[in-house]
């Protein structure tokens, strides 16, 4: 449970919902809100007759983030202001998703017309912006091949590799930690240092092997393409589920 937190209004699908605000340091601003699943679901038009959750949807979302996406860390439970009033008499303890998830979640629950066809008309809007999104990132070629890949195991860590767009520890971190294996800016760095890719003086970065890490600015670094190689295979989960 995250300790400090306020909230606010948003608006997601052009509806008003409540935004939870949290203040992790070191984190996308992205991974620092959350939305209610109830607002998630209200704004697709998906609530039932009493405005509850559906439970066959909030089962199907639970698994797309915590199986599918393996990001169950991008769920939490939050006490939020259901009082209009601001002052706070009327609380709900809600569910909640990060919304570093929340973009691709969407795609998978198509909005009814139970209130009319505007979330629908937004939602097929978004589908088709993020598929001229894909194709001009060649996702496609993720998909098919002009060989057979060995074996599934090598065409998962072939797909990992490829979708890493950046190079910084950032990145590194974003790619290979999971709840089972958290990876944080202190254990790179040390396995940076022990392997002596580089060293700290005064503030300043030394480059060591230039080869696996570069100079971005005084005292920051990025990876080569050959050092975020050996850090995502040095650093990824052994325990992930291969198909």
């Amino acid at each position: 449970m995250q300790e400090k937190y306020t909230q606010k209004k948003q608006y997601f699908m052009n509806e008003e919902v409540t935004i939870v605000q949290t203040f992790m340091e070191g984190i996308p601003d992205v991974q620092n809100r959350w939305i209610p699943i109830k607002h998630f679901f209200l704004c697709l038009n998906r609530l039932d007759k009493d405005n509850d959750v559906v439970t066959t949807d909030k089962n199907k979302l639970i698994d797309f983030i915590d199986v599918d996406l393996d990001m169950a860390i991008a769920r939490e439970t939050f006490t939020v202001n259901t009082d209009n009033t601001g002052v706070g008499r009327h609380t709900q303890q809600m569910d909640c998703i990060r919304l570093d998830v929340l973009a691709i979640a969407v795609t998978q629950f198509k909005p009814t017309a139970k209130k009319g066809t505007g979330a629908l008309l937004i939602w097929r809007t978004y589908m088709q912006w993020l598929n001229g999104l894909l194709n001009q990132v060649n996702a496609c070629e993720l998909l098919v091949r002009d060989k057979k890949i060995e074996s599934q195991e090598k065409y998962i860590e072939s797909m990992e590799k490829r979708t890493i767009k950046g190079n910084t520890i950032q990145h590194i971190i974003s790619a290979t930690s999971t709840p089972n294996n958290p990876v944080n800016r202190v254990l790179i760095e040390n396995f940076c240092f022990t392997n002596k890719w580089y060293e700290k003086k005064n503030n300043d970065v030394i480059i060591l092997k230039p080869q696996y890490v570069k100079r971005i600015r005084k005292n920051g670094i990025a990876f080569t393409d050959t050092g975020k190689e050996i850090l995502l295979d040095q650093f990824k989960d052994t325990n992930k589920r291969n198909f």
